[in-house]
Parts: structure tokens; C-alpha cells; sequence
């Protein structure tokens, strides 16, 4: 069970993580690569699946955040504060 301390720190988390990420994707410049195939899987309503490194989950939950993807994340303290950065990330 959760302690109050815990929630809360888990809650600043997201919120703090969000800024910062934010602020770095601010000064980055990513480009997709053969977007067509995923486009076009969007269009026709069909679910898409990346597979990927850690290095490389915020680059793709910031390009594809606001578009109601699902991310897989452990049931450990630590998924708890990725969860969180990627509920924020929406």
C-alpha cells in the first residue's frame, strides 16, 4: 500500500518531469523516419506497435503525445515515475 509521501512524490514527479522534458524537447529537432507506413496505418484505424530501446522512449512518447498511445511500463517504483511523466505527456 501507498503511503501519502509516497503518492505525492510520485505526483511531483510526473509534474516536474513533464517541464523538464518539455523544456528539452523545446531545443531539440526530431525527424521521423518513413512516417507514410505509420500514417497510413492511423488513417485506416489500424493499432501500430514500436519497439524499442529505454534511450529511446522519450523521444517517441514527445513526438507521439496528445495521440492516445499506450505505453508498457513495470509495476516498480521506478515505472511508477515513468507512468506518471507519460500521463502528463498525454
Amino acid at each position: 500500500m501507498s503511503t501519502h509521501f509516497e503518492k505525492l512524490r510520485f505526483r511531483l514527479a510526473g509534474l516536474l518531469g513533464h517541464g523538464v522534458v518539455g523544456g528539452l524537447f523545446s531545443t531539440v529537432r526530431l525527424r521521423r523516419r518513413n512516417p507514410e507506413a505509420y500514417l497510413r496505418s492511423r488513417r485506416r484505424g489500424e493499432g501500430v506497435i514500436f519497439v524499442f530501446w529505454h534511450d529511446q522512449l522519450l523521444p517517441l512518447v514527445w513526438v507521439h503525445r496528445n495521440e492516445g498511445i499506450v505505453v508498457l511500463v513495470s509495476e516498480h517504483d521506478d515505472g511508477e515515475y515513468v507512468a506518471r511523466l507519460l500521463e502528463r505527456c498525454g
